[in-house]
């Protein structure tokens, strides 16, 4: 039967929102600092009552030979459940834990057989909707056509990540706008090395980049800017001394521009391995009896006791609302830890990966298999001139030439980002496990989760917007351009009119308006960079499918079942041991090496809603989490039940385009 909307849900739609409406939640999606006393306390008293640390201290990274899932059993042991007898586990009990943790990371190494405790996991992936299948058969379509077609190194980026299983080479094909990443950047690099050549001669010379600097970037370098004197910035910017700008000096005039940062640039930080296990806020607010464990009701208790923590309203749940403030600001410090991913292009420090790896397993010279963990193959693979058995600093080089077990198409695009997966058959070989969600690649093992996640939002800057504001504000006879009078008070910092009037026209249209917004932030814009990091909360993440840093209505709903899947040993409890450690690596545009500290609470940019999406529910969707719930409807509990299609108390799009589409 066709849903309809009666009179009144529609007069309710065409009408403005009223300000005191009691169906409208709190506009303000920034975690509140103003929770009432009572809620504050009753955090307190959860976090002062977490289990016990990571017996490792955030500064010691475990040996990769000695798993990490063997670390995990080595902790403080696990609080007997809520229906077991009082006193600690049994002897048998441990020693079955400890040898399924053993026997998962061995399977890992050998890659021939899938870790115990994923079949159940696998399956329940399979019944949801062959999501494996289709992302398998995705892969082996996109590596026959990288075959046939070849692939352009324009495109191509690598970086090493550091999982607690060792670390994880990853091969990157990043285009922008359907082009090579590099291509953008290296036509700025052209761009300005023409504008710079004042003479023509097909040579640039600093000095001609001093005077010509607003031609070339539509601003003059921040140093000039602050002071600096035609000779301090020769001295600064040209290397060799030879006063002319050779190709190296103009890439890094570039990047440090805004701090845009090179071409492809990677940070993160190990702030919070082994931490977000023990410390997880999630984890402390769910274990109602402090035992350790998560028994089967406590988790269907766990929706609404993190709802009851929604300080400011809003119908989301932010990890900021979960935490105390003094664990807030450790959060903010991650000086001094280990990095937890490196760039792996022919640019990259190897010297530093070299060092972090010997770190690891206290090798005093050339770094041994069990520096790669759960990775042999590439140890061997690096190892392969020689077979010495040690891998050399030298030899680390040949990173930048190996095969990756995973391989990660990232397609920046105003119109339709996307992030897939193109290559992952060793890792599947090896047991583990690939999602595919919207804007996300999730690889996850029995010990450690990887989510990779697209952040194609860049600087939330609008060049039309920009031209349209200031031909409103300055164009005074509405004639379509600006004249050298009109300009004459060159509001928002605008150059000189004759650097804006590329042409020589006299007169200043629209487009060339534009096309200066646009080089204002191409620096930005033409670089790549990943922000790896440890997230600081494991389940958090685990909950949170979209990445936002944030649980919506349907979050919550799947929340109870991601708890489930993680019951490995089917004792229908989860304790520290059986959460996998997470990781999330953001790709993004316009943020450079400024962004060298991650955010608390990643943010990647929401994927366009569909053409389709009636008006009433991009209304109705007040805090803007795709789905619009119980409280933000403004029909009758009837027509919400109606268009509720799963039940899970939540109108996603695609439900509200059955209004439209009919039975």
């Amino acid at each position: 039967m066709r849903p309809t909307l009666p009179g009144l849900l529609l007069a309710c739609l065409a009408a403005t929102m009223p300000p005191g409406c009691s169906n409208q939640p709190a506009q303000n999606s920034q975690a509140a600092g103003g929770a009432t006393p009572a809620r504050g306390q009753r955090a307190a008293a959860v976090e002062s009552n977490p289990s016990k640390p990571h017996p490792a201290g955030p500064h010691r990274t475990p040996a990769a030979a000695g798993s990490r899932s063997r670390q995990l059993s080595k902790a403080a042991p696990p609080k007997p459940h809520p229906k077991a007898p009082a006193g600690p586990a049994p002897k048998a009990e441990r020693v079955q834990r400890r040898q399924t943790a053993q026997q998962s990371a061995a399977a890992l190494r050998a890659g021939t057989e899938r870790p115990p405790g994923t079949e159940q996991q696998v399956g329940r992936e399979q019944q949801a909707g062959g999501e494996q299948q289709v992302a398998a058969e995705h892969e082996r379509g996109a590596a026959g056509e990288g075959e046939a077609a070849g692939r352009d190194s324009n495109a191509l980026a690598r970086l090493l990540l550091f999982t607690p299983e060792g670390p994880l080479l990853v091969e990157l094909e990043i285009t922008v706008d359907g082009r090579p990443f590099r291509t953008a950047r290296q036509e700025l690099i052209d761009h300005l090395m023409r504008a710079a050549d004042a003479d023509g001669n097909g040579r640039v010379f600093w000095d001609e980049l001093f005077d010509n600097t607003w031609q070339a970037l539509g601003r003059a370098p921040e140093a000039v800017l602050l002071g600096m004197s035609r000779k301090d910035f020769l001295r600064s910017y040209d290397l060799n001394q030879n006063r002319q700008v050779d190709a190296d000096e103009a890439e890094r005039l570039v990047a440090r521009v805004d701090d845009a940062g090179s071409a492809f640039s990677v940070s993160g930080t190990t702030r919070f391995r082994g931490s977000n296990l023990y410390q997880s806020a999630v984890r402390a607010l769910a274990d109602a009896n402090s035992d350790g464990l998560l028994g089967a009701t406590e988790m269907e208790m766990l929706p609404a006791r993190l709802m009851s923590r929604d300080a400011n309203d809003d119908g989301l749940v932010a990890l900021d609302e979960l935490a105390s403030p003094g664990s807030l600001m450790a959060a903010a410090d991650d000086g001094g830890y280990p990095p937890a991913a490196f760039d792996c292009t022919p640019q990259g420090r190897f010297d530093s990966i070299y060092y972090r790896l010997a770190e690891m397993v206290e090798a005093a010279s050339g770094l041994p298999a069990e520096a790669f963990g759960s990775f042999p193959e590439l140890h061997a693979a690096l190892d392969k001139k020689d077979a010495s058995g040690l891998v050399t600093q030298d030899e680390l080089q040949g990173l930048a030439e190996a095969a990756a077990p995973l391989v990660v198409a990232c397609r920046f695009s105003e119109a339709s980002p996307a992030l897939e997966l193109a290559e992952a058959t060793a890792l599947r070989r090896a047991g583990a496990t690939i999602q595919t969600p919207s804007l996300q690649v999730l690889v996850r093992t029995s010990t450690w989760q990887v989510r990779f996640l697209l952040d194609d939002a860049p600087l939330g800057y609008d060049p039309t917007q920009q031209v349209e504001g200031l031909m409103a504000l300055v164009d005074t006879d509405r004639n379509g351009y600006l004249t050298a009078e009109e300009l004459r008070v060159r509001p928002g910092g605008l150059p000189e009119f004759k650097v804006l009037d590329r042409d020589g026209d006299e007169r200043l249209y629209p487009k060339e308006l534009r096309a200066y917004y646009e080089m204002l932030v191409a620096p930005l814009l033409t670089g790549v960079h990943v922000t790896a990091a440890d997230d600081r909360d494991a389940l958090f993440a685990l909950m949170d499918s979209n990445g936002d840093g944030r649980l919506g209505a349907a979050e919550l709903a799947h929340c109870v079942s991601v708890l489930q899947s993680l019951d490995q040993d089917g004792d229908t409890a989860v304790d520290a041991s059986e959460i996998p450690a997470t990781i999330t690596a953001t790709f993004s545009r316009g943020r450079g090496t400024a962004r060298s500290r991650p955010p608390l609470a990643v943010l990647p940019g929401r994927p366009p809603a569909p053409a389709r999406t009636p008006s009433w529910f991009l209304h109705m969707d007040f805090n803007r989490d795709g789905v619009v719930t119980p409280r933000e409807f403004l029909g009758t509990p009837e027509q919400f039940s109606q268009l509720d299609v799963d039940g899970d108390r939540a109108i996603s799009a695609s439900e509200a385009n059955r209004l439209d589409a009919g039975p």
